[in-house]
């Protein structure tokens, strides 16, 4: 998952066990906002009075409206991507319990493996730019974005319990699996 999405998935785990007041939040009271604007529409633009029966009306099915139909939508596609990434996440974490010694696991842009009980080897398996020999900043910023991919591996709880009291080697390779540069970093 990518920041974005962790801080999604952290923000929806909470908000999705407060349902009704999401629906409300984000379905009824916008909805019922318009139902105000409306009646304030008749009132000032056209002259008309409502009557308190057509003023509760108005705003009683706007916000009526606004819970079944965008309210409940939204939080409908919330849960599918909340179930997406948590299906994404259990499913990286299953992989990373079976990753052990002389075991690879390959995720996204990324090859892991464990040669020994001190060290995790991660290696790009495609190489960010045509050139075959890159100069030497091209070669730093491209082992700064592997850097990146994993500290967003870091998130996962049973990463950092694989890589506690172990050294992370990064490897460069080209796409002809050279190698090109090599970095070791703590965990």
């Amino acid at each position: 998952m990518d920041i974005a999405q962790s801080k999604f998935y952290k923000k929806w785990s909470l908000q999705r066990e407060r349902k009704w007041k999401f629906l409300l939040l984000h379905g009824s009271l916008l909805w019922m906002l318009f139902g105000v604007i409306s009646f304030v529409n008749h009132r000032i633009f056209w002259g008309e009075t409502l009557g308190l029966g057509k003023m509760a009306y108005i705003i009683f099915t706007s916000a009526v409206v606004g819970l079944l139909f965008p309210g409940y939508y939204l939080f409908k596609q919330n849960e599918k991507r909340f179930a997406g990434l948590q299906q994404e996440e259990n499913s990286l974490t299953e992989e990373i319990r079976s990753l052990s010694r002389d075991k690879v696991l390959i995720y996204e842009n990324l090859t892991l493996t464990c040669p020994d009980d001190l060290n995790l080897v991660v290696r790009n398996n495609l190489f960010w730019l045509e050139e075959d020999q890159p100069t030497a900043n091209q070669c730093i910023a491209c082992m700064q974005e592997l850097q990146n991919e994993v500290r967003k591996l870091q998130a996962n709880n049973e990463f950092k319990a694989l890589v506690t009291n172990r050294k992370i080697k990064l490897e460069l390779c080209n796409n002809q699996k050279i190698l090109l540069y090599t970095k070791e970093i703590d965990s």
